[in-house]
């Protein structure tokens, strides 16, 4: 049993907050009845409804491999501010 907003995070709608809002809001059905309290827990396997759209369920995870040539810095910030070779 989980938190209703938790399971709406997980099914990576959006976040836990922003799923919050959408339960106060009365926006999120579960198993046909609208839910407007926080806090009420489901198993995993509840049909949720946000915005009468259907949340699916994924338990495939996905995974990202990223290269990068050598001498290339990846940063929002260089405090050295250092000259960078890029080759492309």
């Amino acid at each position: 049993m989980e938190r209703l907003q938790k399971i709406i995070a997980s099914r990576g709608y959006c976040s836990r907050r922003n799923a919050e809002k959408l339960i106060v809001e009365g926006r999120v059905k579960v198993n046909g009845k609208i839910i407007m309290t926080l806090g009420e827990q489901f198993d995993e396997n509840v049909e949720i409804l946000i915005n009468n759209k259907p949340l699916m369920k994924t338990d495939e995870k996905v995974y990202y491999l990223f290269n990068k040539p050598r001498m290339v810095v990846t940063t929002m910030y260089d405090p050295k501010k250092e000259e960078q070779l890029l080759i492309f």
